[in-house]
């Protein structure tokens, strides 16, 4: 059999093209979000000191993004001091609307982490945590 010069490249070029295309589509893709997703940039933008981010990731009964955003500069500001380190151990999910997600959480000068459970509920199609939610202890001085 004889080999035609060149067309093998053109058939690897095109299926290059298309794996790119493909692996763009999926790294640029933001939607379907996960609560796992959700809870480890809202644990990455707390540690961050982020209150943007924090505010985007947050949902606070009757406030709305600018809100919240202040309310989180505010703690952050009130906290800056405040070290600890995290870990994300699994979730839980009462119903399709609410996942609880666990954190386990070392503050600086403590010997052990602590469990914590970080509640996140479905606003508009989109996981947020709801911070008016949170137990006390987990932070100091969380927006409300």
């Amino acid at each position: 059999m004889l080999k035609r010069a060149g067309r093998a490249s053109i058939v690897t070029i095109i299926a290059t093209v298309c794996v790119l295309a493909c692996v763009g589509v999926v790294m640029f893709s933001n939607s379907d979000q996960g609560p796992e997703t959700t809870v480890n940039r809202f644990m990455s933008a707390l540690a961050e000191v982020d209150a943007k981010k924090l505010a985007k990731l947050s949902f606070i009964d009757g406030a709305d993004e600018g809100d919240i955003e202040k309310k989180w500069t505010e703690c952050l500001d009130n906290t800056k001091y405040f070290q600890f380190r995290w870990a994300f151990d699994g979730t839980e999910s009462p119903s399709a609307e609410t996942v609880t997600a666990r954190i386990k959480m070392q503050q600086a000068g403590e010997s052990e982490a602590n469990l914590n459970r970080i509640p996140l509920v479905k606003v508009k199609d989109e996981w947020k945590v709801d911070v008016g939610a949170i137990n006390r202890s987990f932070y100091p001085s969380l927006p409300r």
